[in-house]
């Protein structure tokens, strides 16, 4: 347990996972937003939570200060408390060394890329609606949210079909319980088999390349300099679950939404041109990922009016929500 800072130091009592529905989550941050953006709670080992619009974005733009880099090779830098996780790049490194890996997933994923993606899109999603629709109904969440997702991402990697329900579920089941709970801990665990899977496939794309994105992963160049295995490993740990798991929140958050609102679902319905706007104003009140964490530098500061700059600066964890 990491003790407060010294100073005029704003401490509250707030945990930001002891809130598990959508409306209580919502409100506990609005109230600690009213009575102090940016403050110092003794949970999770004891870490500053900033939760103001202004002090996040300022946070995210700092990463001098702000760092998503580890700092302990077998912690991630991502979640509070000391959770051993494989690593995932770019998204655990700073610049300069996360533009490289970035410009590779820019142009898997540019505009020219996705659009030739919709088909299969297209056809997974058709694929699993069928299903619903032959069985005379079903559970949306676990029967087009979670699959559909799945295949696509899967498909895109070059992932060996028989193993993408299990290799899409090792995000799922630690998204499904409460946070450092057992089933928690217990789901973490399947990371270990997911890494050494990765760990095999990328090595056999590096010996022998193949027509998926796996490959252009395994095979990249960082600016002349080739990727090592162990940065296109983390690289495509990252893929699978920002294709897995965040698709499949935002979706099931939408498909909800839609359910409680008959009006708004209707008007969808008859105008489809208004689908996009929708699915960004879904995206801002159901965000998939609600908390991230960075860890503060040494460096003396001033930020957002605190009175403890250098407090600050030498917190070990800086917990940011959108």
């Amino acid at each position: 347990m990491a003790d407060p800072p010294a100073g005029n130091v704003p401490v509250v009592d707030f945990n930001p996972f002891t809130h598990v529905t959508s409306e209580g989550s919502n409100r506990a941050w609005r109230e600690l937003r009213e009575q102090c953006p940016v403050a110092w709670t003794p949970e999770n080992g004891g870490h500053w939570i900033l939760s103001s619009y202004e002090a996040v974005t300022a946070a995210f733009l700092d990463w001098q200060t702000f760092s998503s880099a580890r700092t302990d090779p077998a912690i991630s830098s991502l979640m509070l408390g000391d959770a051993h996780m494989p690593k995932l790049y770019p998204e655990e490194l700073d610049p300069p060394a996360s533009k490289p890996m970035r410009r590779v997933l820019s142009r898997l994923l540019s505009p020219t890329a996705v659009a030739a993606m919709e088909p299969r899109v297209q056809h997974w999603t058709n694929y699993y609606l069928d299903r619903i629709i032959d069985a005379g109904g079903g559970d949306f969440a676990s029967e087009f949210s979670v699959p559909v997702p799945s295949a696509v991402t899967m498909e895109w990697l070059g992932w060996p079909q028989d193993e993408w329900v299990q290799a899409a579920s090792t995000f799922y089941d630690m998204a499904r319980h409460e946070y450092f709970s057992p089933g928690f801990m217990e789901a973490g665990k399947k990371f270990r088999w997911l890494g050494s899977r990765i760990q095999e496939e990328v090595a056999q794309r590096r010996q022998h390349p193949r027509d998926d994105v796996m490959s252009a992963i395994a095979n990249a160049d960082l600016d002349g300099v080739p990727i090592t295995a162990e940065e296109a490993q983390a690289m495509v740990l990252l893929t699978i679950g920002g294709g897995v798991d965040t698709t499949t929140a935002l979706t099931s958050a939408g498909l909800i939404h839609l359910g409680r609102d008959p009006e708004l679902r209707s008007r969808i319905i008859e105008e489809p041109a208004l689908l996009e706007t929708a699915t960004e104003g879904i995206l801002r009140l159901y965000p998939p990922a609600r908390t991230h964490a960075r860890t503060a530098s040494a460096r003396d500061i001033g930020f957002h009016g605190c009175p403890c700059a250098r407090a600050i600066a030498s917190a070990r964890r800086s917990l940011s929500v959108p």
